[in-house]
């Protein structure tokens, strides 16, 4: 993601006389501004204005942006980085070579919002973006081109902040740090990521607890025990029965008694306390244990157990996934979709396996995003593919979701009993997962999204 501020705020929009003021700065007595110091006001008040957008979010003074997407984050709705969003102008995708078309108005509205606006479709998804290419959005976000329609506490926050600017010019003491009065008020206006942490915990990377009752390195709630050592454990390794066993002064440190006694006397073993070096033990010969007798290694011998895990997955010449089958399940459940008559007596031809340019005014079916995963084993590659087929209605549309459900109870009849011949590869099942049914377009469209899953074998 790329974004671009195409204009920059207005000088005359800039509050530098409201500046001048709040530092108390020389006037009257026909003494001219200094144009120099005019221009040293409205520096340290672009410094706020961009320091305090880039804290919150939230564009100031309205202007132009340009946002550019190697691919949708969904496409079923894209969120904006700014808010709030006035207008989307311009949406435009380019294939690998640059060149660029520009989509139409009517494929996609604005959905407003303070926190994250989105560019949603008007049908099921937004336009495709080629392979290699790029979408590139084009919008103008603000609260006002005045500095009177820039809320109360923002207003004050740049104030105070392009003050600490004019007054620290040279001082780099806290150069990382918002004063507190400005990030008090910039506080509220702070977008929340609820799943900001996921990623982090999920990959085991969960900070460990501070020194004291908990111990030092012992994981924090929560944290993940998957072999490796924390990190708070790679440093030095105190004896056993002293430090070892707590350092919070436990009974095995001060308290003495019977649980005490269960613990060896290490201190005869050296300096230190530390307990001498265990006694070394005999090499057991290869292919016996240290008693002498033989080991078995069943499967062929002990050369068998020495090749690599890899060379024994795929040693019939087969193994691993393929992402061969998904043009073919495509084709193939288009096709079963078009020719069944249930269907076709509720939708007729609106059946897509692309979205249209312009959504179709009745009900219509359109097949929707796919997920692919690894099916495969030693003797041959395949995949698990989870795909969506939307049944879709406008505002115009009569029969409600009654008539919307009725079409997806089709789609998943002619699927689910359907014999499909794949061009390439063997369909080894397909059968229903899930399914979803919402209101869209504010409520006056419907939507049912069916999710199924097909497993294909390429051996």
């Amino acid at each position: 993601m790329m974004l671009v501020e195409v204009t920059a705020p207005a000088a005359e929009a800039l509050p530098v006389a409201m500046l001048r003021d709040h530092l108390r700065l020389g006037t009257g007595f026909g003494m001219a501004e200094d144009a120099a110091e005019t221009a040293a006001l409205a520096g340290f008040l672009r410094a706020a204005i961009a320091t305090v957008e880039a804290r919150t979010g939230k564009v100031l003074l309205a202007r132009r942006f340009r946002l550019r997407l190697e691919a949708w984050r969904d496409p079923e709705g894209q969120p904006l980085p700014l808010a709030p969003v006035e207008a989307v102008e311009r949406v435009e995708t380019a294939d690998a070579t640059g060149v660029s078309v520009v989509v139409d108005a009517g494929l996609y509205r604005l959905v407003p919002d303070m926190q994250r606006p989105v560019l949603a479709p008007v049908g099921a998804f937004l336009p495709a973006v080629p392979l290699g290419g790029f979408a590139e959005i084009t919008l103008r976000a603000g609260f006002g081109a005045e500095w009177a329609q820039v809320p109360a506490d923002l207003a004050q926050a740049v104030l105070l902040l392009a003050a600490r600017y004019h007054e620290d010019r040279s001082f780099a003491g806290s150069a990382g740090a918002l004063p507190f009065g400005v990030g008090a008020l910039i506080e509220p206006w702070r977008s929340v990521r609820v799943l900001g942490g996921a990623a982090t915990r999920a990959a085991g990377h969960e900070p460990a607890a501070a020194d004291g009752a908990a111990g030092r390195g012992i994981p924090g709630p929560g944290a993940r025990r998957d072999g490796r050592v924390p990190p708070g454990l790679a440093g030095g390794r105190a004896p056993l029965g002293r430090d070892a066993v707590g350092r919070g002064g436990g009974a095995h440190r001060r308290g003495g008694g019977a649980e005490r006694r269960d613990l060896a006397d290490h201190r005869q073993g050296g300096a230190g306390g530390r307990c001498p070096p265990p006694a070394p033990r005999a090499a057991a010969a290869p292919g016996r244990g240290r008693d002498g007798a033989p080991v078995p290694h069943r499967g062929g011998g002990r050369e068998r157990c020495r090749r690599p895990l890899a060379g024994l997955h795929r040693q019939r010449g087969g193994g691993g996934m393929s992402y061969r089958g998904t043009a073919a399940l495509q084709v193939a459940v288009y096709r079963v979709l078009r020719e069944d008559a249930a269907l076709g007596a509720m939708v007729g031809d609106a059946i897509y396996d692309a979205m249209p340019v312009a959504a179709p005014a009745g009900i219509y079916v359109a097949l929707g995003p796919e997920e692919v995963r690894d099916a495969g084993d030693m003797t041959a590659p395949g995949a698990v593919h989870d795909f969506v087929v939307s049944v879709l209605s406008g505002a115009e549309a009569a029969g409600g979701f009654g008539a919307v459900k009725a079409a997806a109870v089709a789609v998943s009849e002619a699927l689910e009993g359907a014999a499909m011949a794949l061009e390439r590869g063997h369909l080894a099942g397909l059968w229903f997962l899930r399914a979803r049914a919402r209101r869209v377009e504010n409520g006056a469209g419907r939507r049912v999204d069916l999710t199924f899953r097909a497993r294909i074998d390429l051996g």
